[in-house]
């Protein structure tokens, strides 16, 4: 038991954006000791008593969502990318499995518990550090890291606050019940540095549902409850005092600047409303919405366009219709099996609030999950996973329902069960870690082909291909630069039979990548370089334009075909394509180069309003990439 828990815990850490270099790493790391947790709990399970499957209707919702994920998988146009992202959805799924497996769920519970304690107090407490000693890791004065943003820092400590809360109420000795009350401090000031409303606001709507299903526990602990009320308002007021960001985005909510961010909110989902509207039954594939949302984005000129900000319509959007129905129908089932077990047990039993701590930490995730992106953050799936665990083994006890039970021949060895759990195990990482290890070598080639070494970027996307059993569509792209870097650098010294094997080359890479993922808009900028380079001339407009369809962002394409329309004399035509650019909000390197074209242009052609505009827009661009870089 403590060997699964050590496995879960570790899972867990991996699962923190330490170091963004080595985020794909620290990925794979934490779905291969999920999966090696679950794999070591079904044998030990196996080899006992026999496996006890749970049976539910909430269970088969859950499995079917899960399925559905699947299905989305091999319908998805970018197959490779939804795999990757079926296998971080999994996570919540693992999770719940390992604690519920194992012969004795309740001690790998406990054991679970203080994993995670040990977890969310580091978590609280790097938090409150960062925010006093290392203020120039915050970003606008939030907290973040070691995960993506502040929001899914601020979900995760939400769980842990709800968490903290429930063994306030059932603590018996004293010591315990001020380690609660500490944590619970701890965990609020965390919340309060991170600055997430979303966060907040969910906890504000939940909280008063705890308090009033667990109504006599906080009675018998009333002087803890006001000792905690009395704390928050107390660090409420330091928070204003040391410049948090909660307490001024609380304020200020009804301003303009507060208006800004829920009016980008409604931007998104109507974005991902028309996507939804070209993809209503199937969706376009799990983890697939940052590769079709440039092409819906309409007039979002602010976010990165990486997530809708609302799971459950991205749900909708890359897995169908069925995906929020399944979604929805596993809250209300969730519900209905809360109320009916409360209902058996007497409004002083500490049950009470084991069954309700996990139930409102859930909901407020939920809750969460219409304005941000919780289920789409590994750390959180796999929390979510042991909370949704300890709230059904609760439940399950109280209703004394049964599982499935899976007993094996006695004629079976030890060693026999564990080479038939371990078989799944290794072809199924075996897939994943190869996929996963094209990623990483994909990385290490952009850092080799940065640094000038060409023969490493070569062998290391060479690699990523063949590990990726050739489903990677980015390694093709990056493939293609070495053949046409031939084409362009021996032009005068190739004959002509020569240039025509290397555009056949370059060309068939482009058509696989093209075949694998034609959401990548580079494949089309290449194919148009491509066509520059052999004199295809024809085909350059057409490529530049699909490129721009389906990422309006890329910055290179909308500087090619500006150039392109003003060598050919179509001034206007060039002018309006850097024109439609100018909103875009730009986050690489090359969009200091399209600004300065952009200004240029219009400088020439005597449009003063569009230059200042360009000029301006670099200036801002400039300003937020060395306050990056401080």
């Amino acid at each position: 038991m403590l060997f699964q828990a050590v496995l879960w815990f570790f899972a867990l850490v991996s699962s923190l954006m330490f170091f963004s270099a080595f985020e794909a790493h620290l990925f794979a790391l934490s779905v291969f000791l999920i999966s090696l947790c679950l794999t070591v709990s079904v044998a030990r399970a196996l080899q006992t008593d026999g496996l006890s499957v749970p049976r539910s209707p909430l269970v088969d919702v859950g499995f079917a969502f899960w399925v559905l994920a699947f299905i989305s998988v091999v319908l998805s146009e970018a197959r490779f990318e939804s795999f990757l992202y079926f296998w971080l959805f999994s996570a919540l799924p693992l999770s719940f499995l390992v604690f519920l497996l194992p012969p004795a769920p309740e001690k790998f519970l406990k054991a679970g518990a203080i994993c995670f304690g040990i977890f969310i107090s580091f978590l609280a407490i790097s938090s409150l550090v960062q925010f006093v000693f290392l203020r120039e890791m915050l970003v606008h004065d939030m907290v973040f890291w070691p995960l993506s943003n502040p929001n899914a820092l601020a979900a995760l400590l939400s769980l842990g606050l709800f968490g903290a809360l429930g063994w306030l109420l059932v603590a018996e000795k004293k010591l315990h019940s001020n380690g609660a009350l500490v944590l619970c401090f701890l965990l609020v000031a965390a919340l309060f540095v991170s600055g997430s409303k979303a966060a907040f606001f969910a906890l504000v709507l939940v909280l008063p549902i705890f308090v009033f299903l667990n109504l006599a526990h906080v009675k018998k602990h009333w002087h803890c409850m006001a000792w905690l009320g009395g704390g928050v308002a107390l660090l409420f007021v330091v928070a204003v005092l040391s410049g948090a960001a909660m307490p001024e985005k609380l304020v200020s909510m009804g301003s303009e600047l507060g208006m800004k961010s829920l009016h980008l909110r409604f931007v998104i989902w109507a974005g991902a409303w028309e996507m939804i509207r070209d993809h209503f039954w199937t969706g376009t594939g799990i983890g697939t919405f940052f590769l079709y949302y440039p092409e819906y984005r309409g007039k979002d000129f602010i976010s990165a366009g990486l997530m809708a900000h609302n799971d459950p319509l991205q749900f909708w959007a890359e897995m169908g219709v069925v995906a929020p129905l399944l979604f929805y129908g596993f809250i209300v089932l969730a519900v209905t099996r809360t109320v009916k077990t409360l209902k058996v047990l007497k409004s002083d039993d500490p049950q009470r609030v084991m069954i309700v701590t996990p139930f409102c930490a859930f909901a407020a995730l939920i809750v969460h999950s219409h304005v941000s992106f919780p289920f789409y953050v590994l750390s959180i799936l796999l929390s979510a996973g042991f909370f949704l665990a300890l709230w059904f083994w609760a439940t399950e006890k109280n209703l004394e329902e049964g599982g499935y039970v899976i007993v094996l021949p006695q004629s079976w060895r030890s060693q026999t069960i564990w080479a038939a759990c371990f078989l799944p195990f290794v072809l199924l990482m075996s897939v994943f870690v190869a996929a996963a290890g094209s990623e990483i070598l994909l990385q290490r080639a952009q850092m080799a082909s940065m640094k000038g070494d060409m023969q490493g970027f070569a062998s290391d996307v060479n690699a990523a291909s063949k590990l990726s059993q050739r489903m990677n569509a980015k390694a093709f792209i990056l493939a293609v630069s070495v053949p046409m870097g031939i084409l362009e650098s021996e032009q005068s010294s190739l004959s002509a039979s020569q240039k025509d094997d290397l555009y056949k080359q370059a060309s068939a890479l482009l058509d696989k990548a093209q075949d694998l993922n034609p959401r990548l808009a580079d494949s089309f900028y290449q194919e148009a370089l491509l066509a520059k380079l052999v004199q295809k001339d024809a085909e350059i407009e057409n490529l530049l334009l699909e490129a721009l369809r389906v990422n309006p962002l890329h910055v290179a394409a909308r500087r090619k075909l500006a150039s392109y329309y003003q060598m050919a004399g179509r001034k206007e035509e060039a002018l309006n394509v850097l024109r439609e650019g100018l909103d875009w909000p730009y986050r690489q390197e090359a969009a200091i180069g399209f600004y300065q074209q952009a200004a240029g242009t219009f400088l020439e052609n005597g449009d003063m309003v569009e230059h200042k505009k360009a000029m301006k827009k670099m200036g801002v661009y400039v300003h937020q990439r060395r306050q990056g870089q401080e």
